[in-house]
């Protein structure tokens, strides 16, 4: 009986070691993607940080680098956002607008009242004011952010 379970636990760890090929890169997507995952809300949350520390220079830097390294992140849209405040803020006002375009067709209710938002405000400060105020009615029939109606009435 000793001969059988010592010949099945070689064949066992024969046929292990025979897998390794295939069981090694599972083990390290297995432990290594949560790690992964912590760092790209650790660098978002640093990005988010610098940009509300005013940060503007270092944030834009900090998202090119965010997303050319992170393509397929959920905070993806995020970060696109802060990118063109960042602009916004550095009154790179085309720049600004060309990122907060490509926001506008978001499915993400709160990205896309803030590109609307900021949109309008930009139409604003380069007096076309039309274009403001069709911005401005939009998020007043279609918003539902309670903290940003109050700023597009004050707008």
């Amino acid at each position: 009986m000793i001969d059988r379970e010592k010949n099945w636990l070689e064949s066992t760890i024969i046929h292990c070691l025979g897998m390794r090929n295939k069981i090694l890169p599972f083990i390290f997507i297995l432990f290594l993607t949560p790690l992964a995952i912590a760092d790209e809300a650790a660098d978002y949350v640093s990005l988010k940080q610098s940009f509300e520390d005013g940060f503007y220079s270092l944030t834009l830097n900090a998202g090119r680098g965010f997303l050319k390294r992170y393509q397929e992140s959920s905070f993806k849209e995020d970060v696109i956002l802060i990118k063109g405040l960042a602009l916004f803020n550095l009154k790179k006002y085309p720049q600004a607008a060309e990122v907060l375009e490509s926001l506008k067709n978001s499915e993400t209710p709160r990205i896309k009242d803030q590109a609307y938002f900021y949109l309008a405000k930009l139409y604003r400060l380069s007096s076309e004011v039309s274009k403001a105020e069709k911005l401005y009615n939009y998020l007043i029939q279609n918003s539902e952010d309670k903290k940003l109606l109050p700023l597009v009435h004050y707008e």
